[in-house]
């Protein structure tokens, strides 16, 4: 590595040496010998559950390249998503914030708003990449990304350039490596920030044949089948991905980040998911799925992998993809802004610093937005996770209140709301959610539609 990769901050340096503040600064500008600062790379699947995964107790799911990933790295077993559908979770990630306070709780606005106005709603927003970029990252975005261009996000170079998936980024992982490959080349004098967010496993199923080959004989459901062989192939484009940074030799100074946008559940009738009316109303949830308020929906490990600094370990703690932004700031040396509601994980990571949390929160919102300003007019459900419990409360009509022991229940099977002996724990959690919650409801210019 070379001396330009130093760029304008000492960086950090090695397991020993890190210096927190309070603010979260992982780094001392003012140290002797400052070391590169380290790549950070996010590997983010799509649409897959918590439980199917090798390392997190899955016996028939193969995934042996995050497996060896896990096997290396800080294991967060209890991460969340403060949303289960893909924008507004992708959203989350890169902002740092609760879907409310971005403003992008849905897939698509209402119809009749043309989604480039939505696209602006990042713009207000400092995402990763352009916070990174104070430190001298370059950054690319491969896979997917909802925000029209790339430039939208703050990347310097990306894929996507305007359709409402990723369009090309979406080739990424599915049809090889070489964009990621060209932009590390290219940059090895610059700290990366990389985005890897392939539409891996999510839907279209279609997996080459050699991947579904493993469960042929296992008398799984059709549809089981290829979704397990998605998950293989997408688990071998991470096994691709660390190869890719091992032979340029960017992988012993490189943080690696991994989450899950939302879950997956094979349903044989896909009508049975949380869906919108044509009417504006709503079906309940029969399927504990993505868009759901459950943990199959919500629930995600979080692996922080860095080679020589992060020790291998399992944590029960609980952590939040709004975590994901506070954490690449620290590693990079720049101060978190006191706006961001996450934690810096680094402290936990090197030096099993507790962290200063007992609970995280989430609200789940329509697909197609009511009224788009307005998060508080989509909204269907509102949760909050603290310590072992689970209070799910319903915004909308005929829908019960939820409580669930997630560490005895933890596929929320047993509701014990109605329970006279929880009301006050009840009570209690519905205040901590209520002072959580603060939708920015303010109307916007809606001119445009």
């Amino acid at each position: 590595m070379t001396p330009l990769r130093l760029g304008i901050l000492a960086p950090i340096v090695s397991f020993v040496a890190f210096a927190f503040v309070g603010c979260g600064n992982a780094n001392d500008p003012s140290g002797p010998n400052p070391a590169p600062l380290p790549n950070i790379v996010w590997i983010i699947s799509d649409d897959q559950s918590f439980t199917d995964f090798g390392f997190m107790g899955h016996d028939v799911v193969q995934t042996p390249q995050i497996d060896d990933l896990a096997a290396q790295s800080l294991v967060f077993r209890h991460g969340y998503n403060p949303t289960s559908l893909c924008r507004p979770s992708l959203a989350t990630m890169i902002t740092g914030r609760h879907q409310h306070e971005h403003g992008l709780t849905f897939n698509d606005p209402e119809p009749g708003v043309r989604r480039g106005i939505a696209n602006q709603l990042l713009l207000q927003q400092r995402p990763a990449p352009s916070l990174l970029a104070e430190a001298g990252y370059v950054s690319l975005q491969t896979g997917k990304f909802w925000e029209g261009s790339y430039r939208n996000g703050g990347f310097s170079e990306g894929m996507t350039v305007g359709e409402r998936h990723g369009d090309l980024g979406l080739t990424i992982g599915r049809e090889g490596m070489e964009p990621i490959r060209d932009f590390v080349q290219r940059h090895k004098d610059e700290p990366m920030f990389i985005w890897y967010a392939p539409f891996l496993p999510h839907l279209p199923h279609n997996a080459p044949a050699e991947y579904e080959a493993p469960f042929a004989d296992l008398g799984l459901h059709e549809l089981t089948l290829h979704y397990y062989a998605s998950i293989l192939w997408f688990d071998t484009t991470v096994g691709e991905l660390i190869d890719l940074m091992k032979e340029e030799g960017e992988y012993e100074e490189t943080i690696f980040i991994f989450i899950v946008d939302n879950g997956w559940v094979i349903a044989e009738n896909e009508a049975d998911r949380l869906v919108d009316r044509s009417d504006g109303t709503i079906r309940p949830p029969h399927w504990k799925s993505k868009q759901s308020q459950y943990d199959l929906g919500v629930r995600t490990p979080v692996l922080l992998h860095w080679p020589g600094h992060i020790a291998p370990g399992i944590s029960y703690e609980l952590v939040s993809s709004i975590d994901l932004l506070p954490t690449s700031l620290a590693a990079a040396g720049l101060d978190i802004p006191e706006s961001l509601p996450g934690l810096n994980l680094l402290p936990r990571a090197l030096h099993g610093e507790p962290l200063a949390r007992n609970a995280v929160f989430g609200s789940i919102f329509r697909h197609t937005a009511k009224e788009w300003d307005r998060p508080d007019a989509n909204l269907f459900f509102r949760w909050i996770r603290a310590a072992d419990w689970k209070l799910i409360l319903p915004e909308i009509e005929n829908e019960p209140l939820e409580l669930y022991h997630i560490a005895e229940d933890p596929l929320e099977n047993m509701n014990l709301a109605h329970h006279p002996e929880q009301a006050e724990r009840i009570r209690e959690l519905r205040v901590r959610l209520d002072a959580w919650w603060s939708p920015v409801a303010e109307s916007k210019d809606k001119s445009n539609k």
